[in-house]
């Protein structure tokens, strides 16, 4: 059970810290308390929803303690920019993983007994379905933005274009989607000629001075989607 609650925690995590962040309140709370208040509550709001799907007044202070940490954790965040510029957002993201573990075995023990195991098996299906497809959205642009960051385009153009650089986020997605869909069906030799006919498609991006770019950027891709796929579905 713990495995079906994590996954049902990492979802609403999803939803609340990617999905229902925009950019500006992302800056935003850095700075005033009251954007980070607001992210909290909207956070929160995501969480609560779980009440209305298993009602039990026991989830209520594990749910509070998720949030309350939740602000905690993203008002520290900042500090630990000063001495890790780079890494603080992936430590930040672990540091949250792990309070939704850890909220996910302190509740195991809950009157969860009433669903049976074939109930809970398709449940937990459907949570690793749904938190797959959004961990290779969102998610995957910004951590693999963050990851390339040395290695961006030296075209300004590439650069100044945000209509082009969407359009990159989009396929990336579309990209890791696809091969997420290759995965579940197990087809492997397919996932070649996705990326084989995204080289031919890009060859002019590629033979201009991006070339480091756009490899390492593809292959950061596919490892995240094939990293995602196993630590989330199939374990």
């Amino acid at each position: 059970m713990v495995r079906t609650l994590f996954l049902w925690f990492l979802l609403a995590h999803l939803i609340g810290d990617y999905y229902l962040q925009t950019q500006y309140l992302a800056q935003a709370k850095r700075q005033d308390s009251k954007q980070l208040i607001k992210h909290s509550l909207i956070y929160g709001a995501v969480f609560f929803v779980t009440l209305l799907i298993l009602p039990e007044v026991k989830l209520i202070p594990i749910l509070l303690g998720i949030i309350i940490l939740h602000g905690l954790i993203d008002a520290l965040k900042p500090e630990m920019e000063k001495y890790f510029p780079t890494a603080a957002y992936f430590i930040d993201q672990v540091i949250h993983i792990l309070v939704l573990l850890l909220a996910a075995w302190w509740v195991r023990d809950l009157s969860w007994n009433r669903l049976s195991w074939t109930d809970e098996f398709m449940i937990r299906q459907i949570l690793s379905t749904a938190v797959t497809v959004l961990i290779l959205a969102k998610p995957a642009n910004l951590t693999i933005r963050l990851l390339l960051g040395k290695y961006s385009p030296t075209d300004k153009q590439s650069q100044a274009d945000e209509s082009l650089l969407r359009g990159g986020r989009l396929i990336g997605t579309l990209e890791r989607w696809l091969v997420f869909l290759l995965l579940l069906v197990n087809q492997w030799a397919a996932i070649g000629f996705v990326f084989a006919a995204k080289s031919i498609v890009r060859w002019k991006s590629i033979s201009k001075d991006n070339t480091e770019y756009f490899l390492i950027g593809t292959l950061l891709s596919l490892i995240f989607v094939v990293a995602t796929f196993y630590l989330i579905y199939l374990i």
